[in-house]
Formats: C-alpha cells, sequence, structure tokens
C-alpha cells in the first residue's frame, strides 16, 4: 500500500479542520508569476509556493503548456477546497497553485484557533534553530542562497544537492553533488535542510525517509508555510515559512516579477514552526 504523502495528509487535515467552513470560502485571485504562484482568498489570507518552471520542459511550448492549465481564466471564484487538490496533483504547475492554497488556508486556520500540536515563532528564520555545534556533515537540499553564504562559515562538511551547478558561484562548486547523490550524502548528514521547492515537485518524502533519525532537519522558504504537524510526524524538527500580511501587494509585485526578498518585511513577514518540545 503507498505512503501517504506529507502534503496529502496536510491537505486531508485541513479539510477536517475546517470542513463545511471550507466549502464557502472561494478563491478570489491567483497568479503564476516567474518565481513564485500567490493565491487569496475570499476571507482575505494569501498564501506563495515556488513556481516549478524548470520542472516543465514543456513550457517552451504554448499549445502543450495550455492543456497543462485547461482553466485559465475561469479560476477565479472556485471553491478552494477544489484548490486545495491541486497540491496532490502530479501537474506541477497546479500543485503550486495548491501547495499556495494550503498556505493561505493553513494562515486562515491559525488565525481561526490557536496552534495544536505546534508552535509558531514570528520573525524567526528556521535555520537560526539549528545547533551547528555538534553538526559534522550539513546537506542543503537546493541551491538556496540566503542560506549557503551562513553555511560556509560553519566548521562542517557541506554538500549541496541541486540540479544546475550554475546556481553556485565557482567557490560554491566543491560542495555541488547532483540529486542522485541524495542516497549517499543524506544519511550521513547531521543537519538536512531541505527548501519548499521539495514540496511542490513532490520529492519531499523520499529525501525525508533518507535522514537518519539523529539528524536534525529543516524544511524552510516560502513554501514551507503550512501547518507542519505531518511534516514533523515524518522527522522534521523546524519548519520556516512566512505568513502573508498584505495579499494584493504581494499578488501585485509576483505578477511583476518579484520575489521574497521583495516582500518580507513589508508585505510579508517570517515565521518558523517548531514542535512543543
Amino acid at each position: 500500500m503507498a505512503k501517504i504523502s506529507a502534503l496529502s495528509d496536510t491537505v486531508s487535515y485541513l479539510k477536517s479542520e475546517l470542513a463545511a467552513e471550507l466549502k464557502e470560502i472561494r478563491l478570489e485571485r491567483l497568479v503564476i508569476g516567474v518565481f513564485f504562484t500567490g493565491v487569496k482568498l475570499s476571507t482575505g489570507q494569501g498564501g506563495v509556493a515556488f513556481t516549478p518552471i524548470g520542472e516543465m520542459p514543456e513550457a517552451v511550448c504554448c499549445p502543450t503548456s495550455a492543456a497543462r492549465m485547461p482553466q485559465a481564466g475561469r479560476m477565479t471564484g472556485r471553491p478552494i477546497e477544489e484548490v486545495l487538490d491541486y497540491a496532490r496533483d502530479k501537474n506541477v504547475l497546479k500543485a503550486a497553485m495548491g501547495v499556495a492554497a494550503a498556505n493561505a488556508v493553513s494562515q486562515y486556520l491559525w488565525q481561526k484557533q490557536p496552534a495544536q500540536g505546534f508552535l509558531i515563532e514570528p520573525e524567526m528564520d528556521a535555520i537560526e534553530g539549528v545547533d551547528f555545534s555538534i553538526a559534522r556533515t550539513v546537506t542543503l537540499v537546493g541551491a538556496f542562497t540566503p542560506f549557503i553564504k551562513l553555511l560556509k562559515e560553519q566548521p562542517c562538511q557541506l554538500y549541496i544537492l541541486e540540479k544546475n551547478p550554475q546556481a553556485l558561484k565557482e567557490d560554491e562548486l566543491k560542495y555541488f553533488r547532483p540529486p542522485e547523490a541524495a542516497a549517499e550524502v543524506l544519511p550521513q548528514s547531521d543537519v538536512a535542510i531541505l527548501t519548499g521547492t521539495t514540496i511542490v515537485n513532490h520529492t519531499i518524502d523520499g529525501l525525508l525517509d533518507l535522514c537518519p533519525r539523529s539528524c536534525q532537519v529543516v524544511v524552510a522558504g516560502p513554501t514551507a508555510s503550512m501547518i507542519p504537524l505531518a511534516f514533523f510526524k515524518r522527522g522534521v524538527n523546524l519548519m520556516g515559512g512566512m505568513e502573508i500580511t498584505d495579499p494584493d501587494t504581494t499578488l501585485d509585485i509576483l505578477a511583476e516579477g518579484g520575489g521574497a526578498y521583495h516582500l518580507f518585511g513589508k508585505y510579508a513577514r517570517k515565521l518558523t514552526f517548531k514542535t512543543p518540545h
């Protein structure tokens, strides 16, 4: 029997917690930007997720790409419950919409009722919760620039799992490992940092399976802004994302090619999810 993914588990949790209430919430606005996909709910909350353009080789072909988004131009007003189901889709563009919706609905839920089973630390970067003093080997999945600079300063063996070596600076290429090396480097890691991109492209569960129990596991980035319980059950220690404070301006910025750099401190704030103990 196939294992239920952390993302699918999260979608089911959100539906269970909000039940009939969720049926009344609609998709008010959708933007698929170059770097991030963003949504706004009819209740006012916003959510974003990485736009996986690199995962879509057919994106160069308009007719084929159109088949990926048959509802383009008709998404506004759709029940958010329907959009949430997109998170499970093999179509990574639809998955990005679903993940963005899961992030927005999660924000709606924790604003509606106290967090249950997790703590929210506002204005905290997830990497701040890592104890690097006991880390001999650190693996970063994805060339997440803000973290690379910090990790290079740590007295540890650093590996960066990345598809595209061009995403790294010349002096960082010594840390480069292709994705196929995950089964080699993750089992020996004391710290593993996974970017939220792994949620959208559905690789996160396989990567978590490779991390030893003793490993400090962090999932970070704007995409990782959903209720963390399913990820904590699978070995994640810290999850760091962001809370959208101005959804309309956020979506305007994404539509004009902006990214997280343009949002933090103005239209969104960082937050980190932690276990209660």
